[in-house]
This record gives C-alpha cells, sequence and structure tokens, in this order.
C-alpha cells in the first residue's frame, strides 16, 4: 500500500472546509460582488443630488479680502504717515500771529545818540523797537509827557527790556524849568515805576494797555477779550467785570483810562439773531436768548429796544446795560 505524502495532506487541510465554513465563504464572495457592482454604478450613473449654490459665500469671502487688503493698506498709511509726524521738525511757523507782526515791523538794528522827545518814529524803528513801543511812546508824549533825563524812558512799561541796550545813546538837552507849567507835572506826576498815562481802553491794544499803572499782560489780554465778547465798551466802569480786576485793582487804574467812542459798538439785531447768536454775549447767555427768541416767535418781532422788558429775565438794570448792544431793524 502506497504511502500518504504529509505536504499533501497539510494541503488538504488548509483547502478543506466544513459546511458552515463554505456558507460563510459564499455569503463573502456575495457581499464583495455587490460591492463591486454598487462602485461601478456609481461611477458611470452617479446620483442627481441638487446642485450647491456657492455665490452668497465667494460673495462674502470677495468683501473680506477686499476689507483685509484696504486695512493692509491703510496701516500703510498710517505708518508712513506716523514717520512724517515724528521727523524733526524745520519749520518756524508756530511763532504766534502777535510775535509774528512784530518781526515784520523790525528792522535792522543801528545805534546813534538820540534825545527821546520826540523822536521820529523811523528812528525809532532803527533802534530796534517795534510798533506797538513806539505807539505807546507816542501817546505818552501827546498827552504832554517828557522825558527829562534818562530813567524816564524806562519807567515806561513797555521800555522795561529795552532800556539797558539803549541806555548809553540816550542823549537828553538840558531843559529850562518853565514855572508856568507846574501845574503839568501833577497831571504827569512820575510814580515809582510807570510814568503817568492816559489810554484810551475802547481801542487800546494789549501793548497800549500795559503802560498803564496796575495792568499787566495777563489783565491786558483779560481786558481786550472781554471787550471782543462785549462788542467794545461804552463805560470804564465795565473793565471791573473782567475777572482779576478787584475794587483795589479798579481804583488805581481807573484814573489812567477813558472812552472816548461808542459809535463803533457791535450790536446784534434782536429780529433776526438766533439764540445761538444771542447766548455769546456775556449780558445774554443761552437762557435769555431762548427767551427773546421764543418771545419773539410768539408774538412777532420786536417793535423797539424797551419792548424786550415783557421777558420776566429782563429788569431796568439789566435793561441798562444791554440796550447799547442790541437793534431792531
Amino acid at each position: 500500500m502506497k504511502k500518504k505524502s504529509r505536504l499533501t495532506d497539510s494541503w488538504k487541510n488548509v483547502f478543506t472546509f466544513s459546511s458552515s465554513e463554505k456558507r460563510g465563504i459564499y455569503l463573502l464572495m456575495i457581499l464583495i460582488f455587490l460591492l463591486a457592482g454598487a462602485l461601478w454604478m456609481y461611477r458611470y450613473y452617479p446620483p442627481a443630488f441638487p446642485k450647491q449654490d456657492f455665490s452668497a459665500f465667494e460673495k462674502e469671502t470677495d468683501v473680506f479680502l477686499a476689507a483685509h487688503a484696504k486695512h493692509d493698506s491703510l496701516n500703510v498709511i498710517f505708518q508712513e504717515e506716523k514717520k512724517k509726524l515724528f521727523q524733526p521738525i524745520k519749520d518756524t511757523s508756530w511763532k504766534n500771529e502777535q510775535q509774528q507782526n512784530f518781526d515784520k515791523e523790525k528792522v535792522s538794528i543801528s545805534y546813534f545818540d538820540f534825545d527821546p522827545n520826540n523822536l521820529p518814529d523811523d528812528q525809532w524803528k532803527q533802534l530796534g523797537l517795534n510798533g506797538g513801543q513806539i505807539r505807546v511812546i507816542n501817546n505818552y508824549q501827546s498827552k504832554g509827557g517828557k522825558f527829562r533825563k534818562k530813567e524816564d524812558l524806562k519807567k515806561i512799561h513797555v521800555m522795561e527790556n529795552e532800556y539797558a541796550r539803549l541806555e548809553p545813546y540816550i542823549k537828553i538837552k538840558e531843559q529850562h524849568v518853565d514855572t508856568a507849567k507846574k501845574s503839568e507835572k501833577k497831571i504827569f506826576a512820575q510814580s515809582s515805576n510807570h510814568v503817568a498815562v492816559h489810554i484810551d481802553i475802547g481801542i487800546a491794544d494789549t501793548i497800549e494797555m500795559q503802560a498803564v499803572k496796575g495792568i499787566g499782560p495777563s489783565r491786558a489780554r483779560g481786558i481786550f477779550k472781554y471787550r471782543q465778547l462785549l462788542g467794545g465798551y461804552y463805560s470804564v466802569q465795565q473793565i471791573r467785570e473782567v475777572y482779576g480786576i478787584d475794587s483795589v485793582v479798579y481804583s488805581e487804574i481807573v484814573s489812567q483810562v477813558f472812552i472816548k467812542d461808542t459809535t463803533n459798538i457791535r450790536k446784534l439785531n434782536i429780529n433776526t439773531a438766533t439764540a445761538e447768536q444771542l447766548g455769546t454775549h456775556p449780558y445774554i447767555r443761552k437762557k435769555l436768548a431762548e427767551l427773546i427768541v421764543k418771545y419773539r416767535n410768539e408774538h412777532g418781532a420786536f417793535s423797539d429796544l424797551s419792548a424786550i422788558k415783557h421777558i420776566p429775565l429782563v429788569n431796568e438794570d439789566l435793561f441798562r446795560k444791554l440796550a447799547p448792544y442790541l437793534k431792531v431793524e
């Protein structure tokens, strides 16, 4: 009897299946064929799924990208402007208007011996004085003021900083004392720091005001600014309303100032002015301005100035203060 090979037996053991294993193999093969068929059908006959509309999304994407690009460009511009901002400033246009005006008036300084009494304006300019200083000196002399010794020039407030450089060149001629003019000395009596002056406070600028004893740069600016807000002064007593001028200061300066002309006062037409325009006046302010406009709208145009006294806030004292600044047309 022929002996079986071990290799043959091992192969048979590998490819010999039980009935349950055969059923499993058949089922697996069926599944493989079904999946292969499904893939083939999907490839050549794709399902008719509805087409998605991505246009809205694309628009939003375009807007976002455009905004991002704009931000980048603005950032570049900002960086450029920042560099320019922090570059060293070489322009000298920071000077204020008053200083610029003085610079324009100044000429090349040349020194010479001079008598300050009735010295022509062009020679004052050659000595380095500006227009404001010259006006103060001329105003002093036009009222009868005299420089009897060189130190008198120093007592004019606007010349305090100029005296040291001009002092070596001041040559005042000796003047004979006229006993008939002793009364003049009383009018232009010299104080310890100032020469007596008489300034028209209605038109004087801040430099001219500083020639008045008791008025420095700060008070001069306050008086000038308040005059602009009012529209002009009609009484010297109004400077008492300026901040920083109390009764003591007022009593010191009142004899040195005057008001010559009140025809140049700026007036408000209460029949046409708005509440905003009226409200800027120091004597009216916002509440009264609104009442004036309301009364005008309800009762018609004002026929005369006294009609505003029908408004509750306007008493007799306030009317007297307001009248010079109002008009009806």
